[in-house]
């Protein structure tokens, strides 16, 4: 999901607005993680969610668009909610990576602005939005995010609400082109702790990493996938982690498999080169010192080595 998103302190109604390619990852990986780890480059969000906890902010999705206009959304929405301003938001700049507004983007942006004719009181009460019965219709009816804005002209704040409570409601949304939507989806009803982005690393799973337990073993034993078990093995010191690669390294086939590596290799034995073949290996290896080098032709058990 590319598009821009909004962190929220719903204590005190300050925003941290921001964009990105894939918007869970983002929030899961570049936000949440690091806030929890007391970590996030901004001070200012450390800050308050040191002092606020996390069951008093709010993630959640503003607009998805293009690739392209990233940067310009972005600008539009700090402007809009004034996030760059300490008073009412955590965000250092104006957003869109220093990129410099065209004539055209403040023309565009200008005609998108929903705030138009509104008083700044109105502008700080954003969430006090009313919620109509035909809002909450267009909704269950597959209205998307993008058309519902230019409807209403709220923001996508309201459309995430409306859909959050149809959800824990059990109303099933319809299918639509954009998205998957109802019991079909496999996010249908996952909020909070229930959301695979939200899956907490046990003892047990970092135990079991820091035992050697391989990704396919962790996947069969947690119906878990690869992000689950880095997470888990993030939690592993340095060296623990050469711990765990030093006795991969030990670990030798079976029988089973030797001789299903030795079946499979049929083909190479006894195959005689051509002479064109030949050529080639001669002159790959022109230049090349050979590793047994200086070194003394020595039969154990049967088999040549070199020392």
């Amino acid at each position: 999901m590319t598009g821009i998103y909004i962190i929220t302190n719903e204590m005190n109604k300050k925003v941290y607005i921001g964009k990105a390619m894939d918007i869970p990852n983002r929030l899961r990986n570049g936000h949440y993680n690091t806030l929890e780890k007391n970590k996030h480059k901004n001070l200012h969000l450390q800050n308050s969610w040191n002092k606020w906890k996390e069951e008093n902010f709010t993630f959640d999705i503003l607009e998805l668009c293009e690739k392209e206009l990233l940067n310009e959304r972005e600008i539009y929405w700090i402007s809009y909610y004034e996030s760059n301003n300490p008073k009412y938001g955590f965000n250092g700049t104006s957003g869109g990576d220093g990129v410099a507004l065209t004539d055209k983007i403040r023309e565009k942006m200008s005609k998108n602005n929903y705030m138009k004719g509104r008083t700044k009181e109105q502008h700080h009460n954003w969430r006090d939005i009313d919620i109509t019965e035909e809002m909450i219709n267009e909704v269950k009816n597959g209205m998307t995010r993008r058309k519902f804005n230019e409807k209403y002209h709220p923001n996508g704040i309201a459309w995430n609400r409306i859909r959050e409570n149809l959800l824990k409601n059990g109303e099933i949304l319809p299918k639509n082109k954009a998205q998957l939507n109802g019991n079909k989806n496999g996010m249908y009803g996952k909020t909070g702790e229930n959301s695979p982005h939200w899956i907490i690393i046990t003892n047990e799973m970092i135990e079991d990493v820091k035992l050697g337990i391989t990704l396919l073993q962790f996947r069969e034993k947690y119906n878990l996938g690869p992000t689950i078990y880095r997470r888990a093995l993030d939690n592993l010191s340095e060296l623990e982690k050469n711990n765990i690669i030093k006795t991969r390294k030990k670990r030798s086939h079976s029988q089973e498999t030797k001789d299903k590596i030795s079946k499979n290799s049929v083909g190479m034995k006894g195959k005689i080169h051509s002479n064109e073949s030949k050529q080639k290996m001669s002159e790959a290896r022109k230049g090349k010192t050979p590793g047994n080098k200086g070194k003394n032709k020595v039969i154990i058990d049967g088999k040549i080595t070199y020392k």
